[in-house]
């Protein structure tokens, strides 16, 4: 059942959307949607830049996945701090064969 939530001056009617709910994915390679994000990210345009991260890290680019689990472990403009979100996305950064080695053990 659709929700109707208010935003300013329109409802937007629809499911609600979490930072983990799936998006259409498109055409475009992983790699190719990452450094667009890092392009969007430079621009301080964050919430686009995360649109793009999440739909490589759904098809399972590790780096996307990463730089995710800073975004929200760390916030930034326009995406609130949420510790819940970045352990997801660390585990699957994890899952796609990321490491996380801490610098002092290099």
């Amino acid at each position: 059942m659709p929700l109707v939530r208010p935003t300013g001056e329109v409802a937007v009617v629809g499911p609600e959307r979490t930072p983990m709910s799936r998006i259409n994915e498109s055409h475009l390679p992983v790699d190719e949607l990452y450094a667009r994000a890092r392009q969007l990210e430079l621009q301080a345009q964050v919430p686009e830049a995360i649109a793009l991260y999440r739909e490589a890290s759904q098809r399972g680019h590790a780096p996307s996945s990463q730089r995710l689990m800073e975004l929200y472990a760390d916030g930034a403009p326009g995406v609130a701090r949420d510790y819940r979100v970045a352990v997801f996305f660390k585990e699957r950064a994890v899952q796609q064969g990321a490491s996380f080695d801490p610098a002092w053990r290099r």
